[in-house]
């Protein structure tokens, strides 16, 4: 069930977080790129950690908008569970990491 290649598309907290929130100005554009690309039927992914930032987001006071209630959050975790696929984490992602590391140049944040 796992499709990688090419077309797959990670879906990172702040699309998630724009697509809940009405009032934001890239609310709009967030909805529709989703549509569009759920349309072609490219491969979504967003990952657990990706969802723990959004609930942390969601429901931080002061944050981005008013807390959102928690019922609505889990909710909205249940749905983009059932949307994307899932990157899980374990130590065989780190493994992976580490390799990647060892082969491509990075640093940074």
């Amino acid at each position: 069930m796992a499709t990688t290649g090419d077309d797959a598309i990670f879906v990172d907290t702040n699309i998630l977080v724009y697509s809940k929130q009405q009032f934001s100005p890239f609310h709009a554009a967030a909805v529709a790129r989703l549509e569009e690309l759920s349309n072609q039927g490219a491969p979504l992914w967003t990952s657990r950690q990706v969802l723990r930032e959004y609930l942390v987001v969601m429901s931080r006071p002061g944050g981005l908008t008013v807390p959102v209630p928690m019922a609505v959050l889990v909710r909205d975790i249940g749905e983009f569970s059932a949307s994307f696929l899932l990157a899980e984490d374990s130590a065989g992602v780190t493994q992976e990491l580490l390799q990647l590391l060892t082969q491509v140049p990075i640093g940074g944040k």
